[in-house]
């Protein structure tokens, strides 16, 4: 009887494994044939990708496959955060800055559910914009998620620009946001259409920055169906039909060709739109907010932006500071950021060393607000105890601390420092028979310090194992 039950229990798992392969087989032989580019992830790792992706991205499964997908993708933590919230997106409008190249694509995500938990992967689908109008769908992308309880920062600068920002809030006039890449400006635009009369009606925005020329205009003023080869038949509402009664955020403006300045200049006077392929004149209601990281001033001066435009914009405007001129709010915004990825973990959040603070007030932040974010995020996970230390930051703020722990030797002093720390070095390495933590820990070092000098010195730990 035993033996009976044991050959029926093989036969099933047998039987379940065949069943289970037939239905893989399956899988990849449909992701292979779809013409879409497609990234299967477990968790942000990608570990399928199908012939279109690799024909999209110019890249061989093998280079993809293992990687981290908002690395690949050079996306920042934009899947990592989709992964977090358990958050999907369709055709969402996207610059992917590979290697030597820019892709536009309409990225779509779906989360995979887990069995033991919320989810535990992606797929990720990438429309190239010679599909684009064949599949896109924005009519659902019209929320506007962030108020002004959502801007952080005790800084004169960013009162200043809180303060302006209310009292264009209150009115229905055009609004222009300037500064720097990653400083907030869509936050900024959020924050007015949720503090204004047309908080219910639709938030629409459009990064113009990240169209083709040849796309823009279709975009924001829509077209007739049959207008173009790949148009859909019925046609496609632009965004100032799909913000009709609400916003529209005109991100990155600076960057907008001057015949399509042209046409947006003639909608902001007359408040009407013709559709590309259509005769037919539609009035629309819509509150238009722009930004530019450019120099308005220098652009108009170089002939790259219409004076009259610029006018009809800047009715109000409002100068969002860099990070590195608001510097007092950097603990803040840190720990700020600190506590949300904390919370997401279930863990305490963390303080900073005196090190590491130093290091980020004295960081020059390219980036701004959102080179800070990415860095918190990326200490939270390194850090081991109840401080983020200096080794926690990246390689770059590493250097900084130590180009300012003391003056510049001069030449004499910096070859006898060379020849002194190089010999401690060895030393401790004979020591600890070539073991680098331990000989890191007699020098009062980190792994990452003691490696970097290794190299810099050109001393290899290995000779000083026993064999």
């Amino acid at each position: 009887m035993q033996m009976n039950t044991n050959e029926d229990l093989q036969k099933k798992i047998l039987s379940m494994e065949r069943d289970f392969g037939i239905l893989y087989n399956q899988f990849i032989s449909t992701l292979k044939s779809i013409p879409v580019a497609a990234l299967i992830t477990q968790g942000t790792r990608i570990v399928i990708v199908n012939d279109a992706a690799q024909k999209l991205l110019g890249l061989k499964s093998q280079e993809m496959v293992g990687r981290n997908v908002d690395e690949l993708l050079n996306t920042q933590s934009f899947f990592s955060g989709l992964l977090r919230n358990n958050s999907e997106v369709y055709d969402k409008d996207m610059t992917l800055r590979m290697t030597g190249k820019k892709l536009y694509c309409g990225v779509s995500v779906t989360q995979v559910p887990s069995p033991d938990g919320p989810t535990c992967g992606m797929v990720v689908k990438l429309k190239n914009t010679k599909y684009m109008y064949r599949h896109l769908d924005t009519s659902g992308d019209t929320l506007a998620d962030f108020t002004f309880d959502s801007i952080v920062g005790n800084s004169p600068q960013m009162q200043e620009a809180t303060r302006i920002a209310k009292i264009a809030a209150n009115s229905d006039a055009n609004v222009l946001l300037l500064g720097e890449s990653g400083t907030g400006k869509e936050l900024f635009a959020q924050a007015i259409h949720n503090h204004g009369d047309r908080r219910d009606k639709p938030f629409v925005a459009i990064n113009l920055g990240a169209l083709p020329q040849s796309l823009i205009e279709s975009e924001l003023f829509g077209y007739e169906g049959g207008s173009f080869t790949g148009s859909k038949k019925e046609g496609h509402k632009g965004k100032f039909e799909l913000a009709e009664g609400g916003t529209l955020f005109l991100d990155e403006i600076g960057d907008t060709p001057m015949e399509v300045q042209v046409s947006l200049l003639r909608v902001l006077q007359n408040k009407e739109i013709v559709r590309v392929g259509s005769n037919r004149i539609t009035k629309v209601d819509v509150r238009i907010i722009a930004a530019t990281n450019r120099d308005v001033d220098q652009a108009i001066r170089d002939n790259l932006f219409r004076r009259d435009l610029y006018y009809r914009l800047n009715v109000f405007t409002v100068n969002i500071p860099a990070l590195a001129k608001r510097t007092g709010d950097i603990p803040l915004l840190a720990n700020f950021y600190l506590e949300k990825f904390s919370s997401k973990l279930n863990r305490k959040p963390p303080k900073f060393s005196p090190e590491a603070e130093k290091a980020l007030l004295a960081h020059s932040w390219p980036g701004n607000v959102r080179e800070l974010e990415n860095v918190m995020e990326r200490a939270i996970h390194l850090a081991q105890g109840n401080y983020i230390e200096l080794h926690d930051l990246p390689e770059n703020f590493w250097k900084i601390e130590e180009e300012e722990a003391s003056p510049a030797p001069s030449p004499h002093e910096e070859g006898l420092i060379r020849r002194t720390e190089s010999q401690l070095i060895r030393e401790a390495l004979l020591a600890a028979s070539g073991n680098v933590t331990k000989a890191a820990e007699a020098l009062g070092l980190n792994r990452r310090s003691l490696y970097r000098r290794l190299q810099k010195y050109g001393i290899n730990p290995y000779e000083y194992k026993p064999f």
